[in-house]
């Protein structure tokens, strides 16, 4: 019984760490900040996004942004999956993040 009582706690407690969210490149190379729906284009199966809004002031998201706590959760990373309100935060080169509730995106330069 202590056990699994044992296990119970390290699991809750255990499998998660605080730390700082690791930005694909560093805030001063953001270029917008845009609130997204990710969909899923049926026709040749890639995720879709759909622009609900461009933060006017970039930089202040940011910050404020850089601010929340984060939790790196056993399993992590989580990819987007379709039908989600997402942050997308474009740099200066035209990479970009995309960041949910529970998952993330990245689209880099090749």
């Amino acid at each position: 019984m202590r056990v699994i009582l044992f296990l119970i706690v390290w699991c809750t407690v255990g499998c998660s760490v605080k730390i700082p969210y690791d930005f694909l490149q560093d805030v001063l190379e953001v270029k917008s900040v845009e609130i997204v729906d990710v969909t899923e284009n049926f026709m040749d199966g890639q995720a879709e996004q759909i622009v609900i809004c461009t933060v006017e002031d970039s930089k202040a998201f940011m910050q404020e942004l850089n601010e929340l706590n984060c939790y790196l959760v056993l399993g992590d990373p989580i990819g987007i999956e379709s039908k989600q309100t997402a942050i997308k935060i474009i740099y200066s080169d035209g990479e970009y993040d995309l960041i949910t509730y529970n998952g993330r995106a990245t689209c880099r330069s090749i």
